[in-house]
């Protein structure tokens, strides 16, 4: 019943550029266990006939309703306190994501929400793998409950 949040890179690439941040990340620790999520707009069939060959488990979504319509429809994940983020004291980038998540729609971006939106809808249809050490990284203050 709970998400967490383990990392996150953010930033305006271009295709080049986006093609070497996602394959870092997809072969890192975390990456080359996960699934990799890419929303279907954009560069995303380009970004996935590029590295289809190369990396496995990357999954194409296809963005449905509006960016406040797919918040709306995770939002009680958040209320009810079932979304994890890293200690903000520990990974500096979480202070970002929250102000992002917490003043949508009226933030200057929303890249971070409708990724984070989009995610959550799929962990919460699809199952997600559960993470064996959960409790003991919330128990040691590496993930704190509420944003």
């Amino acid at each position: 019943a709970d998400y967490y949040l383990l990392n996150q890179i953010k930033g305006r690439w271009d295709f080049t550029k986006t093609i070497q941040m996602f394959s870092d990340q997809a072969q890192s620790d975390l990456g080359r266990r996960a699934t990799k999520l890419v929303e279907d707009a954009a560069n995303a069939q380009a970004l996935l006939s590029t590295l289809k060959e190369y990396i496995e488990g990357i999954k194409l979504i296809p963005p449905t309703a509006s960016k406040e319509a797919r918040v709306h429809a995770v939002s009680d994940l958040f209320e009810s306190n079932h979304v994890y983020v890293p200690n903000p004291e520990k990974q500096p980038w979480v202070k970002e994501w929250i102000t992002e998540i917490t003043t949508f729609p009226n933030a200057a971006h929303d890249d971070q929400v409708d990724a984070t939106s989009q995610a959550l809808s799929y962990l919460r249809n699809k199952g997600g793998k559960p993470l064996p050490t959960a409790d003991r990284l919330a128990k040691r203050n590496l993930f704190v409950r509420r944003v």
